[in-house]
């Protein structure tokens, strides 16, 4: 696979972030996104963290981290690689990621071949997914599970050749994050 996918994938994560948002709750202390993610031991085997991608963001009304991880599949090919994508946004309010789950679709729909939406995970969720143009004789594609559970918007992103249960794992890395986000946020 390409490193085409990190490109992708790195556009994506400008549309779930809003320039607004909605006044913190006075009793809620924002959690911290990074908390959120997956450890190095809860991620699928052979997934190496690449900290040059990382995004980590802050405004009075949102807090964001994304990790990308790659596995490296020589015995396919000498640059195939799988990419794991993971971020999640700690809103301040569930009213305001609600309205950020709003405010993207629009940008879904131009930007994902297929967009639907899912009961898998979360409260709101959508599935999301695109090929991978012109990686050689193998089509590959990048499915996504993009999510609100409470005051959180979750992506989870797989992206490897279009014969392997590529679905199948990226919601099972949602069903992960909501666990964790359900901990943090028992209320959700």
């Amino acid at each position: 696979m390409s490193r085409k996918l990190g490109v992708i994938a790195a556009g994506f994560l400008l549309l779930v972030l809003p320039a607004g948002g909605l006044a913190q709750s006075a009793d809620r202390q924002r959690v911290d996104p990074v908390a959120l993610l997956p450890t190095a031991d809860e991620l699928p085997p052979g997934f190496i963290h690449q900290s040059n991608r990382d995004e980590d963001r802050t405004t009075a009304n949102w807090s964001h981290a994304t990790r990308v991880y790659w596995r490296f599949n020589p015995e396919v090919g000498p640059d195939d690689i799988t990419s794991l994508h993971v971020s999640v946004t700690v809103y301040d309010s569930v009213a305001a990621a609600s309205q950020a789950m709003r405010d993207i679709y629009p940008e879904l729909l131009r930007n994902f071949q297929s967009v639907e939406s899912t009961d898998a995970v979360g409260e709101e969720a959508f599935q999301l997914w695109h090929s991978i143009p012109e990686l050689g004789p193998r089509q590959a594609e990048a499915w996504y599970m993009l999510f609100r559970a409470g005051p959180v918007v979750a992506r989870s992103r797989w992206g490897d050749f279009d014969d392997l249960p590529n679905y199948d794992h990226v919601v099972e890395l949602a069903l992960q994050l909501q666990s964790k986000i359900r901990q943090r946020f028992p209320e959700t």
